[in-house]
């Protein structure tokens, strides 16, 4: 009660004159119609301004739950995907989960480098969600790496602008078989390489997984033939990829598990 008093004492002629200038405003804009018309309209803009604020602010929260919606609705259709090229007979809607080789983790980039020789993701997701080393990792248009390292909660990548990435490839409409390398340090581009000069080959060729591996799938995209070179003495093309993706803007991807990989290794390991 005391410090009330000594409140009231403090500040009590602010507060009255304060009172008397909300009794006098209300009674201009009560009886007088220009300013009550003013006043109206200045209230709406306020009211509009915040009320514009508020409602971008629910549409951000908004879109990001329907990106992770999106991103669910894809893994799902990428599942579908992967595992209808390899059980072409039956429908997808209608095969046993017996016959689904391939599993789809999705997961968000947390942490990643594109503008160094040897780059890294890192993502969200980690042993607890089901990855493991040696998994694909991939996005709608195209593979993005290879998981290298996994803890409990995150995942360490080796995409495809690292030096150290490699991984088999083919020339889609061709059959014709190479390896990819990146040559630091433009992420737009990888090189193809081994492929015998003989075969033919041309800019626009699409570039995809060849499927040898028990790391992706067969036909994931991964870029389309942009320049066609041989080296001076060699009887291999040095071909020019550009990346379907774009590792600057990429946010979200798909880790790949195929379900026969250690079954297959050690039949492939038979001598």
């Amino acid at each position: 009660m005391r410090n009330l008093i000594l409140l009231l004492i403090k500040f009590g002629a602010l507060i009255i004159f304060l009172i008397y200038e909300i009794i006098a405003f209300s009674l201009i804009v009560s009886y007088n119609n220009p300013q009550k018309e003013i006043f109206i309209y200045s209230a709406g803009l306020f009211t509009g301004f915040f009320s514009e604020r508020y409602n971008r602010a629910a549409d951000y929260l908004r879109l990001e739950e329907k990106i992770d919606s999106i991103h669910l609705e894809n893994t799902r259709l990428i599942r579908q995907l992967y595992n209808s090229r390899q059980n072409d007979v039956i429908p997808v809607e209608f095969q046993d989960s017996v016959l689904m080789q391939y599993d789809v983790i999705p997961a968000k980039i947390s942490n990643k480098t594109i503008n160094l020789r040897n780059n890294r993701l890192t993502l969200s997701k980690g042993r607890l969600d089901g990855i493991s080393e040696g998994m694909g990792v991939v996005s709608e248009k195209g593979i993005v790496g290879i998981v290298q390292k996994v803890s409990d909660h995150f995942s360490s990548v080796i995409p495809l602008i690292n030096s150290r990435f490699q991984a088999g490839a083919k020339i889609k409409t061709r059959n014709y078989f190479g390896d990819l390398l990146w040559k630091p340090y433009d992420e737009r581009y990888i090189q193809l390489r081994n492929i015998p000069k003989h075969y033919k080959v041309a800019v626009g060729d699409t570039v995809v997984t060849s499927g040898y591996s028990t790391i992706f799938p067969p036909d994931i995209e991964i870029g389309i033939i942009k320049d066609v070179n041989i080296a001076g003495g060699s009887n291999y093309y040095d071909l020019k990829v550009r990346l379907h993706n774009n590792f600057g803007k990429m946010e979200h991807v798909y880790v790949i598990d195929y379900k026969y990989k250690q079954e297959k290794k050690e039949v492939e390991n038979i001598e």
